[in-house]
């Protein structure tokens, strides 16, 4: 994992290893937008040890690991997606709208 301005970003072919994904370049291409993708070449990596070639990797941040981790078909990887989907997204969604009925109560003048 490298820190770039307080982001977490992750080399892709070793978090497409971790997943059981054959051709992590074009995964990545593939599942990853421009803004969750980019190729870090070590020499602009000034202070960080890394132990990539210094030609560079192709790196993922938080939001294209979880990309990733939606195109695996690695047990492990359906069993997140399960959870994600089924419990974390409900969850938000619920969270969400109760906070939008209380914002809607108090701008009605309701409990004041």
């Amino acid at each position: 994992m490298i820190d770039i301005d307080g982001e977490p970003w992750f080399p892709a072919k070793d978090v497409c290893d971790a997943l059981g994904i054959k051709s992590p370049s074009g995964t990545v291409l593939n599942a990853c937008p421009e803004h969750q993708r980019q190729h870090i070449s070590k020499s602009n990596l000034k202070n960080i040890q890394v132990s990539f070639p210094n030609r560079g990797m192709l790196c993922v941040n938080e939001s294209g690991a979880n990309a990733l981790v939606f195109t695996s078909r690695k047990p492990e990887a359906r069993a997140f997606r399960r959870w994600v989907t089924s419990v974390v997204l409900p969850s938000i969604s619920k969270d969400f709208e109760y906070e939008a009925v209380l914002v809607s109560l108090g701008d009605a003048g309701v409990g004041q």
